[in-house]
């Protein structure tokens, strides 16, 4: 209750404050392979791919926050966060220490360790794109079975799980870790061929990101938009 100035008293309806919108959010994760069949062209290709998908990112006019992490793997003892939640419209490629590449591929050890490790907001969309250019051989903490249902609990939740690998890498993973096939994409295993497929990828996820915005989003259907 208020009282005027001559002693009337009455109610005040106080309007609520709009609630502003929230921006959306879209955390990309890459789990790099940087085993040591990985040193050399084929690394160089891993990081002129991520450069040109920072570089696309910075030059779309949209509302989308874009954050940035890297895992890159090797042997299982060897797998490490090099980079995490960083603003993708203000990251270089040069600022991501990469290392060199060493080791075997205990490849159900980094994936776990991600998916298990990542956290965000339920409304946050998230991209997972894992690269490789063999098959795992190392690890010793998580099993393909492990593996899949980490998998299919976040492809639950909305995150979209890709895989980039050689023709027997990605028929493996389809059918130990449950990786759904519209969002694997083959290469031929050579440093060029990983370039394209990055180009791919990073074209993905553009088309990707306006779904999200038009709100018709799919997290199965990754490589395989219209």
């Amino acid at each position: 209750m208020r009282t005027n100035l001559i002693g009337e008293t009455f109610t005040e309806v106080i309007k609520p404050k709009k609630q502003k919108a929230k921006d959306t959010t879209i955390h990309i994760i890459h789990i790099l392979d940087a085993s040591s069949s990985m040193f050399g062209p084929k690394f160089d290709a891993a990081k002129s791919g991520m450069d040109e998908e920072l570089s696309a990112i910075k030059e779309e006019n949209n509302s989308i926050n874009y954050t940035y992490s890297v895992i890159r793997f090797g042997s299982s003892n060897n797998i490490k966060t090099i980079i995490e939640k960083k603003d993708a419209r203000a990251l270089d490629v040069k600022q991501i220490p990469l290392f060199s590449p060493s080791g075997r591929t205990a490849l159900y050890d980094a994936i776990g360790y991600t998916l298990a490790g990542f956290k965000c907001e339920k409304e946050d969309k998230v991209i997972v794109k894992i690269f490789t250019d063999g098959e795992e051989n190392n690890s010793c903490n998580y099993s393909g079975k492990t593996v899949k249902e980490l998998i299919s609990s976040k492809e639950s939740e909305g995150w979209v799980i890709t895989f980039v690998g050689t023709d027997r890498d990605v028929e493996k993973v389809i059918s130990t870790m449950g990786v759904t096939r519209n969002n694997t994409l083959k290469y031929d295993g050579t440093a060029q061929g990983l370039r394209s497929s990055y180009s791919t990828a990073n074209s993905s996820r553009a088309m990707y990101a306006k779904a999200v915005l038009d709100g018709n989003d799919n997290n199965m259907n990754f490589f395989q938009q219209n």
